[in-house]
């Protein structure tokens, strides 16, 4: 059973997913580049993603996360291989895999992995059944984009993969990802330091003022990177409620009124901005994220908490433990 602090929010390519990326690449577009530990996923020819054992070994980051004192990770695939832009076919059995690795990694190890499940959105009834089977194998969340395509997730199409998870207590992890930026976001690698916040803040929008929260209100919103700017722009969130019709149609009350249905993780760079996103989201829907193992997380997301001087004691042993368990129901 696991005991001690939790890094909710980590990456990994298993091998087995690895192989199969690899054995359709050519209809995912993605080659590997390089050899041994300087090895590039290069996706389209136009996204290069390193390649090596901290990504891809389980020994590695448990040596690593063990060492920090956490006692267990939740596994994600990264966003660049949930090829939402792909074709359909193609992309879902692609999720399989993922699951299905990730997933037996976490019940050869269930003392340090915790599953995160994945689904390809564009073909939303696949996604369903999808996020059934990976529910029925232990996957107490799964993760999904900002958006499909361009589409958002307010869509009518995505309404039944939504209602499924609220009905199968599935949290939803919502992460963003923009493969090749453009326009004035294509400099100083702007398309992750401001993309990536706004494209989290806009899914959070869309979720509440598209109602489809109102809509199942057992369902759960992990915000990754402490929310990206949703903390921030929540009162004029409020404001555009009393004041605009249109974010009226679909919501019956103001988007701080559900609150209780979203989280975030602590991936702030930045203690102030962490006491702020614990002061807006909430003490309790707060969990402890690195980003394992990419250069824009925390190489010791214990440390940062404890050197947030502006959260009590009480706080930061909530954000690296208790809050996880109950998001993701570790003590049923």
């Amino acid at each position: 059973m696991i005991q001690g602090p939790i890094d909710v929010h980590t990456h990994i390519v298993p091998p087995d997913l690895l192989n199969a990326i690899l054995r359709d690449g050519s209809r995912l577009q993605t080659r590997i580049e390089g050899e041994g530990d300087r090895r590039w996923l290069v996706i389209q020819e136009s996204t290069r993603r390193p390649l090596n054992d901290r990504l891809t070994d389980l020994q590695t980051r448990t040596r690593e996360f063990s060492a920090q004192g956490i006692a267990a990770q939740g596994l994600s695939c990264p966003p660049f291989v949930m090829y939402y832009d792909a074709d359909a076919d193609a992309a879902s059995a692609i999720a399989e895999v993922a699951n299905d690795s990730i997933i037996e990694a976490a019940r050869r190890f269930p003392d340090q992995f915790i599953p995160v499940a994945t689904a390809a959105l564009q073909n939303p009834a696949r996604a369903v059944r999808e996020l059934e089977r990976a529910a029925r194998a232990g996957a107490r969340t799964i993760q999904i984009g900002t958006h499909v395509n361009g589409k958002g997730l307010d869509e009518p199409e995505l309404s039944d993969f939504f209602t499924r998870a609220a009905e199968l207590n599935v949290a939803i992890v919502v992460h963003p990802f923009d493969a090749v930026p453009t326009g004035r976001t294509g400099r100083y690698y702007l398309g992750n330091l401001f993309g990536n916040p706004s494209e989290t803040g806009l899914a959070a929008s869309l979720l509440i003022f598209g109602g489809v929260l109102e809509a199942n209100p057992g369902l759960q919103v992990v915000l990754l990177h402490a929310g990206g700017v949703f903390p921030m722009i929540l009162g004029r969130l409020d404001h555009g409620y009393r004041t605009q019709p249109e974010c009226r149609a679909a919501i019956s009350k103001a988007p701080s009124g559900y609150l209780d249905q979203l989280w975030a993780d602590s991936i702030a760079h930045d203690a102030a901005t962490l006491a702020f996103t614990v002061e807006r989201i909430g003490g309790d829907r707060v969990v402890m994220g690195s980003d394992y193992p990419f250069a824009m997380g925390y190489a010791n997301p214990l440390e940062m908490l404890e050197d947030a001087s502006a959260l009590s004691g009480q706080q930061k042993a909530a954000i690296s433990e208790t809050n996880a368990r109950k998001l993701l129901r570790l003590d049923e």
